[in-house]
């Protein structure tokens, strides 16, 4: 049975590890061993173009630049919930509650690298997919056992 902790995060049973989320008509569970995964985070969002007044809120220019000036709108959604799965496969294991600008994304197709950029944990790098399915964007990001370490001196 999966709990609910006192910051209203899920509380996994012992040895796994997951994520919840949901819109008004999906729900999506990810969950998995945590002999395998010291985190994973996932987050759903419907396939529509962000309000453009929120692009700033939740990215650098660096970033909106990856992307075509007119597909923009969609990709900043796209963005939105890479940042969030990210977030959500992050928080377990540093405790901090990281802002948006503070996760860095970069995509490659469907995979993207989630770069953490914040002064007080070590700095992180999350894989993740995102796929669209019925109309929604899903995102996965995972930190596998073997390579849930600081990244090694890459900027």
């Amino acid at each position: 049975m999966v709990g609910r902790s006192l910051d209203r995060s899920p509380n996994w049973p012992a040895g796994c590890v997951g994520s919840i989320a949901h819109t008004a008509r999906l729900c999506i569970v990810v969950a998995a061993r945590g002999t395998d995964y010291r985190s994973v985070g996932v987050d759903i969002e419907p396939a529509e173009p962000l309000e453009r007044e929120l692009f700033q809120t939740i990215a650098v220019d660096d970033e909106l630049r990856q992307f075509p000036a007119g597909s923009r709108a969609i990709d900043a959604r796209r963005l939105f919930v890479a940042k969030e799965a990210a977030y959500k496969c992050l928080h377990p294991v540093t405790g901090v509650f990281l802002d948006f600008h503070d996760v860095f994304v970069t995509f490659d197709g469907a995979h993207f690298v989630a770069a953490v950029r914040h002064p007080e944990i070590q700095e992180f790098e999350v894989d993740g997919v995102l796929h669209e399915h019925d109309g929604h964007f899903i995102a996965l990001a995972a930190l596998p056992v073997v390579s849930a370490t600081p990244r090694s001196g890459r900027s």
